[in-house]
């Protein structure tokens, strides 16, 4: 149940849907999420982490 605790709260955050959605288009980077969505890095750096971690995204090399 926390699983799904951790996925709404995720998904209900408009920086991680904003995430989601520039995701969605193309691949990026945490530099250029962070310039494109004008947040800090460290800031798009834990919400990709948490995106990740709940396996909403997949992080590629």
């Amino acid at each position: 149940m926390d699983d799904v605790h951790d996925i709404l709260d995720t998904i209900t955050d408009e920086q991680s849907r904003s995430i989601l959605a520039l995701l969605s288009k193309s691949e990026l980077n945490i530099q250029q999420i962070s310039d494109t969505l004008n947040i800090p890095l460290s800031t798009a750096y834990r919400k990709v982490k948490k995106l990740d971690d709940l396996k909403l995204i997949k992080k590629l090399k």
